[in-house]
């Protein structure tokens, strides 16, 4: 982290400190921002470097503290583990998603608004910071909503690291050559793979969740969508079967932040388009997932801009990663709140039926 904190008292006494690591935030942590619509989180760091008043502390320690930042947040810093906003990532290469390469360059054209003011006081943090961004995720979406061709996909990158290094020069790109491209579009295709399965999943899972049921009915509704999860062959490997059943066990009344359903966005008559858009953000959490599989040695990151992605990664808690021959398998945690009217038992066993990607 390339951050060093001073807190002032009210009586003058000083404490400064640069945080080395720092314990993840959680679900709830995120929900209570968008709630509350607050910029208050509560941090816990190992601080090195310390300084209380003109005393320099020689050991790590433990500090705890709240900060009310400027801004709202507006890009999300997702890890094994939970989240960070972005000033409090460590100095490494991240996975950028193409809602923040987008902003980065609408902020090239000055937009104006809240989120594009808030944008700009959170990308200020970079002007310091020895971070690299990986667009990768920007070239596998595309722009034409369906597989970009290998061309496409070389020409989306590009664009990409273009856009990062004229509005954020103090940001490195990765840079790829021809077998980078080539090893980098293979795993999109392999990715990619069940994305007509899942497509058509979700095509006929929408109307299902479209609108709330009673509470009878609610076994009725899960048991026609674990059918067509069974028919796509999708139970126990697919973000997007988690997605329908969120939606399904939704509170009654609508309330909570209702982050699947910004994520799924069901209609009666669900289009490719509509479902190529949902598995594209759902396809981002697989790539971290398995990058994070890849490389278990040292954290991986992806950064998004989008708030609904951002809480349902931390409602998922995803945890015990292993990768073998390939094939990733791990357990998720999942916040309650992601399944409001699902009973704890019924939850553990979903848990255990998700749990290869």
């Amino acid at each position: 982290m390339n951050i060093r904190i001073k807190y002032i008292a009210d009586n003058g006494d000083t404490a400064e400190f640069t945080p080395s690591s720092l314990k993840l935030l959680s679900y709830s942590d995120l929900t209570k921002t968008i709630s509350e619509n607050c910029c208050d989180l509560e941090f816990m760091v190992t601080a090195g470097n310390s300084q209380i008043n003109e005393t320099v502390i020689e050991k790590d320690s433990t500090a705890s503290f709240e900060i009310t930042f400027h801004k709202k947040q507006t890009i999300y810093a997702l890890t094994i583990g939970g989240w960070c906003p972005f000033p409090f990532l460590p100095e490494s290469t991240i996975l950028a998603d193409r809602n923040v390469i987008d902003t980065i360059k609408k902020l090239m054209h000055e937009k104006e608004g809240p989120f594009f003011e808030a944008s700009q006081w959170w990308f200020k943090f970079t002007k310091n910071y020895n971070l690299t961004i990986n667009p990768v995720l920007y070239a596998f979406e595309g722009k034409n909503k369906r597989t970009p061709s290998f061309e496409e996909f070389c020409s989306e990158y590009d664009e990409a690291v273009n856009i990062i290094n004229s509005t954020l020069p103090s940001i490195k790109t990765t840079t790829y050559k021809s077998i980078h491209y080539e090893a980098a579009y293979k795993l999109l295709l392999d990715k990619r793979s069940k994305f007509s399965r899942e497509a058509d999943f979700l095509i006929s899972v929408a109307p299902l969740v479209v609108s709330r049921h009673s509470t009878e009915k609610l076994k009725t509704v899960q048991n026609e969508i674990n059918n067509l999860a069974k028919q796509y062959n999708l139970i126990g490997n697919s973000l997007s079967y988690i997605l329908a059943i969120s939606c399904l066990y939704e509170n009654k009344d609508g309330s909570g932040y209702l982050a699947t359903r910004k994520i799924f966005k069901p209609k009666d008559i669900y289009t490719k388009e509509m479902a190529f858009n949902t598995l594209t953000d759902l396809l981002n959490l697989e790539f971290l997932l398995n990058i994070q599989g890849l490389f278990n040695n040292a954290k991986q990151y992806l950064c998004t801009c989008d708030t609904a992605l951002a809480v349902f990664w931390a409602g998922l808690a995803p945890r015990d990663l292993s990768s073998n021959n390939g094939q990733l398998s791990f357990n998720f945690s999942l916040d309650s709140s992601l399944f409001p009217r699902l009973s704890v038992e019924e939850q553990h066993k979903l848990c255990k039926e998700i749990q290869t990607l």
